[in-house]
């Protein structure tokens, strides 16, 4: 499965947080490929790094493999605060156990990333560092449930 995202998010504008939950589109500025394909590319990507490459595939998975895990994501919101030079991220995500041995473990995250640079480059970082910490925050939190083999994305 696909992560989820809110639907003001998926769209080609690279859009902030301007005050008290009013989002704003930066003029003449857009994402290098829409985000609903970008999220989850980028973080199967990182999952299979810290995880291990055999070990996660995007779904649906190869008719081969031996799927004992599902990961769902759904990022709750995901925008930069210009103002507070931060990146705020929160999602939820849920690891169901497909032989059903064990109830779905689900976490919830909470990140903020300084932004390093002003203007749209360090907006674009803070995203993508903020993706990288999600997949940490999954992996070792995943990590501690059973140790097995076959996670779909």
């Amino acid at each position: 499965m696909r992560p989820k995202l809110p639907a003001y998010l998926d769209r080609d504008e690279i859009l902030v947080d301007r005050d008290q939950g009013r989002v704003e589109a930066l003029p003449g500025e857009r994402w290098a490929e829409p985000l609903s394909e970008a999220l989850p590319r980028l973080l199967l990507h990182d999952l299979a790094l810290l995880r291990g490459p055999r070990l996660v595939w995007p779904a649906p998975a190869p008719a081969d493999a031996a799927v004992q895990r599902r990961l769902r994501v759904e990022l709750q919101s995901w925008q930069a605060e210009p103002g507070s030079a931060l990146l705020r991220l929160q999602a939820r995500w849920t690891l169901e156990d497909m032989r059903q041995r064990a109830a779905p473990q689900v976490g919830m995250v909470q990140l903020e990333v300084p932004l390093a640079s002003p203007g749209t480059a360090g907006i674009v970082q803070a995203h993508r560092l903020s993706l990288w910490r999600l997949a940490q925050r999954i992996a070792v939190e995943a990590g501690q449930a059973e140790a097995v083999k076959g996670e779909a994305l």
